[in-house]
Order: C-alpha cells, then sequence, then structure tokens
C-alpha cells in the first residue's frame, strides 16, 4: 500500500458552513468535503456558529447529521 493509498484525516476550519453560511464560501466548503469523504477520507468540518449569529443568522441550532460522512 502507498501512501496515496491510505485514507487521511482532514480538518478543514471555515467561517461559514451549512447551514449556517450566507452563500458560496459555505456550499464550496460542503462540496469539496463531501467529495473528499465519498473518496475514503475522515474529514471534520469546523465553522464559527458566533460569526453567523454575530453577522444577522437567525438563532437556531438544529441537530447536525453527518453530511457524505463529514462530522462538523
Amino acid at each position: 500500500m502507498s501512501m496515496s493509498d491510505r485514507p487521511l484525516r482532514i480538518c478543514m476550519l471555515t467561517t461559514f458552513y451549512p447551514p449556517f453560511n450566507f452563500g458560496g464560501d459555505g456550499i464550496f466548503v460542503e462540496r469539496l468535503a463531501g467529495a473528499l469523504a465519498r473518496r475514503g477520507h475522515a474529514v471534520t468540518v469546523v465553522h464559527s456558529l458566533d460569526a453567523y449569529h454575530f453577522l444577522g443568522g437567525p438563532l437556531f441550532e438544529p441537530a447536525l447529521p453527518p453530511i457524505h460522512g463529514c462530522t462538523r
């Protein structure tokens, strides 16, 4: 098994991530994380609820099931 065949553990840091986002940046990170997870990598996404609420996002925190095998 070569190093390129091994699954990686990836941590992605972003300000916004669905459903706590306002546009394209959160969607891009979600799609990239999902693509990596579908390839067998373990992906964790860390995002900022405080930034979302500070910029006017509604104050709700729904249960967040993993998306495409990614944890948040």
